[in-house]
């Protein structure tokens, strides 16, 4: 029954976006163009009319929708029309006919299964990286209150202190299809994936290369490793791939005799760490974390601004100036390179610099004023953080060597793009080496210090860089007129990561569970019990601010299984709610007074809970005993009425329900 209900969710997701891009086709009549573009801009569309009024539940839409994506599908395969059809109907059938869209979307289609094949087969949302943040970012778009959503994890709070538009999107689409917010999580982030796969794919085929060059570049973005990830077998013990990622961080290099010498060679300079995660190894994980959507923008921008430069219209320079706008809403980290490579990009195209610039601001800024109701908060928030771009200090450079090694596809790319003689590749592979460059000399100054001072700014851009390199470089180095040495080292350039692919064979080889195929994440807690009993019944409950005790108790996923209900917590894990609201001073205050009454040291607990509006108060944590369930129960009665799921023993578990007139 799990795989049936798996394919009808595919089935219908695969249809809506379909009809998506057949919509899209009326403005953007270019079948590659509207494939990539049709997602983001359907989401822009519900995301813009939930900042003036939220939309509930879209259940009811679902039917509306795929009949209506079936009648576009139906009509653009028609091979009989009237005579007497507009010629723009004619001309939308001849570009978007059933044909076409196949022959441009399976990359989407591929990518969406590979991301699909890793989910399935680790499907659980635990606390490991960021899955569970994740997942209360989809949690507080999950109900259709508006935008901003509520904040999972700060409750009454509105979540306009964090990037989530594509969090957004995976929560539109399971109020859509009637998704619990952890199905919607993973089948989001496999959507994602999909739409990296064709924004690439689109981006190669804009670049005029063969089918053949397009494939390996293709599968080098998508399973390609770094650096590091190839010479990891050769300096650290062991097969865990997060570990595979750090060069000269946490994790020691012991393998001899390569390993140990770079552990000596390190130990000249301080400790830093400099993560390099490859897109493949994004995937690996499943953590659904927002550079996704950067890639997804890069490969969008590109595949515009070759529709333009084929076709001088307007709408698809509008369109590079609205992936700006969407980098603001999906990923600001990515905004600096990306907002550099668009000004680099009009520069080059400066015979009509004056037209290309005003259709990009034109189209930045129809995407703000869409989104404006979310953005006026957001901007306004994140000044709370203090986010600066600051110069590196020089003991915080990157070693020569472990540059070399981390970059070191990246450097053989932009090594041969310097030596080709081609005058397009070699300007790509000076703004490259300048982009590096200037990684090196300024970074963004956030909460992080110490080793992990430069962590956040090498984490979401070394990638996005060798990336964008890899779409734009490579395919000119590895065209048929590009001299031999220079294409030999691209051909390696591009080669040599997909090694990774072994890695990733092993990885998803050993990551079967027994939580297998179960896609709502939540396998890894109903396997106990009392949490399976609890989880149903919170299912029925209408939905609320729930608070259970913060202390982790070895277990910190425990903290997600309200989120899995669909309900809102007062306070989530405090150290993120803290970091993503620039460390206000209330957050250690709630812990404190939620720690206090769960250990019975506040009489008026119930008092001060039923001001603040909290709905459920959870007890199922194994160390809730009897005893503190009394005390707790006495602090809280008169406010709250107790609800009994299941009991262990004399160990009670279940939930107090607010029976205020509030409520």
């Amino acid at each position: 029954m799990l795989l049936l209900l798996l394919a009808f969710q595919t089935a219908a997701i695969l249809t809506l976006l379909w009809g998506a891009v057949l919509a899209c086709g009326f403005v953007l009549p270019r079948v590659g163009v509207a494939t990539v573009a049709a997602p983001w801009c359907v989401v822009t569309v519900f995301f813009a009319v939930e900042t003036v009024v939220g939309l509930g539940s879209l259940r009811g839409l679902t039917t509306v929708a795929l009949v209506l994506a079936s009648a576009l599908i139906w009509l653009s395969g028609r091979s009989n029309w009237p005579s007497s059809s507009p010629a723009w109907v004619s001309a939308w059938r001849a570009e978007f006919g059933p044909r076409q869209v196949v022959r441009v979307a399976w990359p989407f289609v591929v990518a969406f299964f590979y991301a699909l094949a890793w989910r399935y087969r680790s499907p659980d949302l635990t606390d490991w990286i960021e899955k569970i943040p994740d997942l209360a970012q989809v949690v507080g778009h999950a109900a259709g209150e508006g935008v901003p959503g509520f904040d999972a994890w700060y409750g009454p709070f509105r979540n306009s202190n964090y990037y989530a538009f594509q969090h957004y999107g995976a929560a539109l689409l399971g109020r859509m299809l009637g998704m619990s917010p952890g199905l919607a999580s993973n089948l989001g982030f496999c959507v994602m994936v999909g739409c990296i796969g064709a924004s690439f794919a689109g981006a190669l085929a804009a670049s005029g290369a063969t089918r053949r060059v397009r494939l390996v570049i293709w599968a080098a973005l998508l399973i390609g490793g770094s650096g590091v990830t190839l010479l990891a077998p050769w300096l650290i013990e062991g097969q865990r791939p997060w570990e595979r990622i750090f060069l000269f961080g946490s994790v020691p290099m012991t393998v001899a005799p390569l390993g140990t010498w770079l552990e000596s060679y390190a130990a000249s300079f301080p400790r830093l760490s400099l993560p390099f995660e490859p897109l493949a190894y994004s995937i690996l994980l499943g953590d659904f974390h927002a550079p996704l959507g950067s890639y997804a923008l890069l490969g969008l921008a590109i595949t515009a601004g070759a529709a333009w430069r084929e076709s001088g219209q307007a709408r698809y320079a509008g369109l590079v100036g609205a992936s700006i706008t969407w980098t603001v809403l999906a990923n600001p980290w990515a905004l600096p390179l990306h907002g550099l490579a668009v000004c680099a990009w009009i520069v080059w195209e400066r015979g009509a610099w004056k037209s290309l610039l005003a259709a990009v601001v034109v189209g930045a800024a129809a995407v703000w004023l869409a989104t404006w109701g979310f953005l006026a908060e957001f901007t306004v928030d994140a000044a709370r953080h203090s986010l600066r771009f600051a110069w590196v200090p020089s003991v915080e450079r990157t070693p020569p060597l472990f540059l070399l090694i981390l970059l070191g596809p990246t450097l053989l790319l932009l090594l041969s793009g310097a030596v080709s003689g081609d005058r397009t590749a070699r300007w790509l592979a000076v703004l490259g080496a300048g982009a590096l460059l200037l990684l090196e000399g300024v970074y963004v100054d956030d909460s992080y210090a110490g080793s992990d001072n430069r962590f956040n700014t090498v984490l979401k851009a070394w990638p996005w860089l060798a990336s964008a390199l890899l779409l734009l470089l490579a395919p000119r180095l590895l065209s048929g007129s590009m001299r031999r040495g220079p294409r030999i080292l691209a051909i390696v350039a591009c080669v040599l990561p997909c090694a990774y692919a072994k890695d990733l064979w092993i990885s998803w080889r050993d990551a079967g569970s027994p939580s297998s195929g179960r896609l709502e994440g939540h396998a890894f807690l109903t396997s106990r019990r009392e949490n399976r009993i609890l989880l149903d019944r919170l299912r029925q409950e209408p939905r609320g601010l729930v608070v259970q005790d913060p202390r982790a108790e070895g277990e910190p996923a425990l903290i997600s299984l309200p989120l899995h209900a669909g309900h809102r917590m007062w306070l989530g894990w405090d150290g993120y709610a803290s970091l993503w609201r620039g460390f206000p001073e209330d957050v250690p205050h709630r812990r404190r007074r939620l720690e206090a009454a769960f250990d019975g040291r506040d009489p008026t607990a119930g008092a001060w809970m039923a001001a603040e509006g909290i709905d459920y108060v959870l007890f199922f944590r194994p160390p809730d005993s009897a005893e503190r369930w009394s005390r707790l129960d006495r602090a809280l009665r008169g406010h709250y009425a107790w609800c009994e799921v299941f009991r262990e023993g004399d160990r009670p578990v279940g939930f107090w329900r607010r029976v205020s007139e509030r409520r």
